[in-house]
Formats: C-alpha cells, structure tokens, sequence
C-alpha cells in the first residue's frame, strides 16, 4: 500500500454511512465505544460542512437560496455530551443524516470529538478544514485569526500523521495565503510534504513556488531541474499539478487559435463592457479580492466572476454574456470560465503556475497601460484592446507598472488538442441563460 493510500485510510471522513440501516450503525456504535463516537462525531461534521458548500454561490441580484436549518436543541445536546455518548446508543443517525447546517454548526461537534480523542490526526484535519473561511483574503486582519487557529490544527493533525503529504500541503498552503509565516518558512513546510511523497507534482510545485517567493531562485532551478529527470515533467517552466502528457506545450499562444474569432468580438463590445465593468464596481457586486496570496502584499488584485453571472442572466452583464454565449454557439466550444481581473498601478502578481496543461487562456485587455506579463521566459505587453493567448501551466507573472488599475478579461476554454473538432457545434449544451448540467460535467471533467 502506498504512502498516499495509508494518508487516505487515516483520513477517511466517513464509514458510518456505508452501513445499510441506522439500526446496524447504532449497534455497531455500542460496540466500539469511545474511538467510534469519535469517528461518529467528525462524520456529523463533515456532513454539516459539506451540506453547507453544496451548490453554487447565488449571484448579487439573483434571490438568495433558503438558509439551511439549524441544529436541533437534541442534537445540541448531543454534542456537550459526547462522553455520555460513548455509553449509549441515543446518536439519531436519521437525525443527523438529514441535517445541513452552516459550517460554524459543525464546530461543536468536532471540538467534543476532539475531547474524546485528542490525538486523532482526522478531528485535527476536519477541525482544520472547517475553520477555514469558505472565502475572502486570508491575510485580512478580520480572518488571519482564524486562519491561524485553523493552521494550528492543521499542523498537529501533521504531527500525528507525519507521513500523510496532503497535511503538510495544507498546512503551507494556508501559511501561503494568510502571509502569517515567512516565505521561507512556508517553503520549508512544503520541503516536508516533498519528502514525504518525492513524485507529489503539487507538493514539488509549492515548494519550486515558495522557494522562488522566498529569494532562492537557485535552489528553486535546482529543483525544477531535477523534477523533469526524476520523469515529473517535460519541462522546468511548465510545471503544473495535474499533468497531461503529449499535448502541445508553449508559453503563449495565437488569440485565434485559443478562442477563432473572440478577440474580434471583444474588440468590437469593448465599450460595453468597460461600462458594464463599472457598474460592477460601483454596485461592488461579485468583485471579490483574489484570495490565493499570489499578489505581492502592497498590491490589490480583485476579479469579478462573469459566467456565473450569465448562467443566471445577471442583465449587469448582459451584453458581455451575449458575446461569450454568442462565440460559444457559433464556434461550438464551452467556455469554461471568464472573469475581470483587476490589479491597481504598481501592482505584482508574483511568479506562479497553473494547476493543469489542459486549459488555455484569452487575456482581452480593457484598461491600464504598463502592465506586462511574463509566461516562462518570455515578457509581452498586456495592451488595451488586445488579445494575448496563454498556457497558465507554465511559470507565470504580471508586473504593473502604470498608475491607472488595469483591468484584462480572463477567458478560460479547454486545450485545442482535446476538444472535440466542431463536435459541439449545435448541440445546444449551453441555453442562452443557463448553463444545462451535461455541459458543466462535460467541461469540467475534460479540464480536470
């Protein structure tokens, strides 16, 4: 059994569910007592976690889903006494199992798993997990609390299962995005991880990312270097965590031949949709900060989620859906993902790589003169009214040197080598306002 699978084994979120009736599992409960009431209780949790992230976010202007039910006094109850629990089979699973609470509501329950099993590494991983806030800037005064809270969890769970690369890549991950360790100290957090499974593409990743963040750019080589002969990648500057071999590999690309004939489209709506960015902004309305730590941290680096917006014919956007729904007709290709990007002057967006080779990239750029980007060794100009092709697989930055915020629309569509030729051309997988459910599978399991 490898490494990965032992970490996996440790860390199961779930058995309880996979008896056939709650009467079995509650048998099974009085059986094993305290170490299953422990497993019992992070099941609660994570069912109320992950009942909490279901679906998609609702638009601003569209009407706000109903909020999930809050606990039961009962199952409150159950909670405080998860040392009586031990010794009773009074756990409703049929309770708990229709229960979706918001992610605080599952604090309880992993806290009192927690006290009756302190050195479990999966109630520090789930306690870990579900202080994490579901979104927003970690390095916020507000959230770096607890970020670190949850940090701490994260890297006793580490402790305790010292072999599990997934602990150790959570850990730096979170030090990453709240800026609350050093670069080099995050980077020697993914060091551990690395050691832990030498052929972790993500782990090497981090680690190459944080070393470079970190000043030590030789070392960083050195690594990139040796991952390509240890057989991880093809190329040091293209070293994504998910990787497909045999596609075509090269930092930028032609705008036609990402998206044929979209940057024409842009180009001749630019107008409207630099008026549409505007109501965004001063609505403040789904422009949110970007949240993975990778802009420098005298910078402000916010984008606004455009597809989301036209799968719920948001008409602040409605003209900018109608050139993307439009090319996604004509051309018969999905657009996966498009969003305003936008970084204020002097901004940096430090080097970084993409997690997967199976997507490209269209930067349309609307405003902000000085802004470049680099994409592996190369620098291009990020001009208004231009298109730009790229693979974010590889090593990639943008530095702004103008003063006015630039503002580039970023369109995400999969690899031309793994589309189908023209096969989607009137097949209507997308509607004009919404995106249909076969569509979004189809999309997101070729991209991933």
């Amino acid at each position: 059994m490898s490494a990965d699978d032992r970490c996996a084994l440790r860390l199961r979120d779930t058995s309880l569910y996979d008896l056939p009736h709650h009467h079995a599992r509650r048998r099974l409960l009085r059986q094993l007592g305290d170490g299953f009431v422990a497993q019992a209780l992070i099941d609660i949790g994570i069912l109320e976690f992950h009942g909490s992230t279901r679906g998609r976010p609702h638009s601003a202007g569209a009407p706000a889903p109903p909020g999930p039910p809050r606990p039961s006094q009962k199952l409150a109850a159950m909670y405080a006494q998860a040392q009586i629990l031990a010794q009773t089979d009074e756990l409703h699973i049929t309770d708990i199992e229709s229960l979706h609470a918001t992610a605080p509501a599952a604090l309880p329950a992993l806290r009192a798993a927690l006290a009756v099993a302190p050195r479990d590494p999966r109630i520090h991983h789930a306690l870990g997990s579900a202080l994490l806030p579901r979104r927003g800037d970690f390095s916020e005064p507000r959230l770096k609390p607890l970020c670190e809270r949850a940090f701490m969890h994260l890297q006793r769970a580490a402790e305790l299962a010292p072999e599990c690369t997934l602990l150790h890549m959570k850990s730096g991950t979170v030090a990453m995005r709240a800026r609350s360790r050093t670069e080099l100290e995050v980077a020697n957090l993914f060091a551990v991880a690395v050691a832990t499974n030498a052929s972790s593409r993500a782990a090497t990743q981090h680690w190459i990312t944080a070393l470079q963040w970190a000043g030590q750019h030789g070392r960083a080589t050195s690594v990139a270097h040796r991952s390509v002969q240890e057989g991880l990648w093809e190329l040091a500057m293209q070293r994504p965590a998910k990787f497909t071999a045999g596609l075509t590999a090269k930092p930028f690309w032609r705008a036609d031949d990402v998206a044929p004939k979209l940057c024409q489209a842009l180009q001749a709506a630019a107008g409207t949709l630099r008026a549409e960015l505007a109501t965004l902004q001063a609505a403040d309305a789904g422009c949110a900060t970007q949240d993975e730590g990778l802009h420098a941290a005298n910078s402000s680096w916010r984008v606004c989620d455009v597809m989301r917006r036209c799968e719920v014919a948001d008409p602040r956007v409605h003209s900018t859906c109608s050139v993307l729904l439009r090319w996604e007709a004509e051309q018969g290709q999905l657009i996966h993902s498009a969003q305003f990007s936008l970084l204020t002057g002097g901004g940096h967006i430090r080097s970084h790589v993409g997690s997967t080779n199976r997507r490209l990239f269209l930067h349309f750029s609307l405003t902000g003169s000085g802004a470049a980007i680099r994409v592996g060794t190369r620098w291009r100009k990020l001009v208004p009214g231009r298109c730009l092709g790229l693979d974010d697989s590889f090593e990639h930055e943008v530095v702004h040197a103008g003063r006015e915020l630039r503002v580039t629309l970023v369109v995400q569509l999969l690899h031309p080598d793994l589309r189908p030729v023209r096969a989607l051309r009137g097949s209507g997988l997308r509607s004009s306002t919404s995106l249909e459910p076969s569509s979004t599978k189809y999309n997101k399991r070729l991209i991933e």
